[in-house]
């Protein structure tokens, strides 16, 4: 798939860093991609896209402060309720990757 200015992203091996924008792609094959307000300049080849920001959701991230507990086929199991793809495209306003989730936990006992 080529990248496009305006694409949903994150970043290879990165999703600590969490959903972001590609906000320009430069002549010698790099994006910047803003990611929550932070501009990162990396190559396009390690840079996961889609133009629907459902496309980059896993089980273990949060969506709407809900834990994604399974994706099966066009249904996505969030807290206790499924939702289809399209009702949940348009509904979504907060992903946290489960990366960014481990990140940032404070454990206790550790």
């Amino acid at each position: 798939m080529k990248l496009e200015v305006g694409m949903y992203c994150y970043i290879k091996n990165f999703r600590e860093y969490g959903i972001g924008i590609i906000d320009c792609i430069l002549d010698n094959n790099l994006c910047v991609i803003d990611c929550q307000h932070n501009a990162h300049t990396v190559s396009c080849d390690n840079v996961i896209a889609s133009h629907n920001i459902i496309d980059l959701i896993e089980v273990g991230d949060y969506v709407n402060g809900e834990l994604v507990s399974d994706i099966t086929g066009e249904y996505f199991r969030i807290g206790d309720v499924s939702h289809n793809k399209p009702w949940l495209s348009n509904n979504i306003k907060t992903i946290l990757t489960h990366e960014q989730f481990e990140n940032n936990c404070f454990r206790i006992g550790d």
